[in-house]
């Protein structure tokens, strides 16, 4: 039981040392973050409900199921989830469907090791900062929920820029989604 308590004690010092790297980067460099992002949160998650999860996988299955589906129907958005993506599917250009997010929230582990996303307009236009988001389709929109919650929860401190078709088309300051230029 000691070593249990002293490997999560390790984990969550580790998660947060990481997590303040991130953000000092990002006020010198543009960073793209979606997987970081979401193992950070997916330990952090699982250390605060006191489990010492297998994967980043099983943690990132845990946060989505507890906080962002719902809990009777996982094919569409918990309340809290829903408002955020309310909130932001006005700011993406193409018309996302809700169950089409919750298919990437579900798989989000998967979906964002599928190949680190590095946008040409990144490297040559982007200011600095950390940056979270996709080319096109859901996978955005649920990279955007998911930040907020975390956020919300406290898992992450830092704002991030949330960027979709190839355009910024939010802020994520404080679980709150928010117009780009604020």
């Amino acid at each position: 039981r000691e070593k249990e308590e002293a490997s999560k004690q390790k984990d969550l010092r580790i998660a947060e040392q990481n997590n303040l790297i991130v953000e000092l980067r990002g006020r010198t460099e543009a960073v793209i973050a979606n997987r970081y992002i979401v193992e950070t949160t997916a330990t952090l998650h699982e250390r605060s409900a006191g489990r010492m999860s297998s994967s980043s996988l099983q943690g990132s299955k845990n946060f989505t199921y507890t906080h962002l589906l719902d809990n009777k129907k996982p094919t569409l958005l918990s309340g809290a989830a829903k408002k955020l993506y309310n909130m932001l599917a006005p700011k993406i250009k193409e018309r996302i469907d809700e169950r089409s997010v919750c298919s990437e929230l579900s798989d989000i582990f998967h979906e964002v090791s599928k190949g680190i996303h590095h946008p040409e307009w990144l490297q040559a236009n982007a200011s600095r900062g950390i940056y979270v988001g996709s080319d096109s389709g859901p996978l955005g929109a649920a990279l955007g929920i998911w930040v907020a919650k975390a956020q919300e929860l406290g898992h992450i401190s830092y704002p991030v820029v949330l960027v979709h078709s190839q355009a910024i088309v939010a802020r994520v300051v404080g679980g709150k989604i928010l117009d780009p230029d604020v």
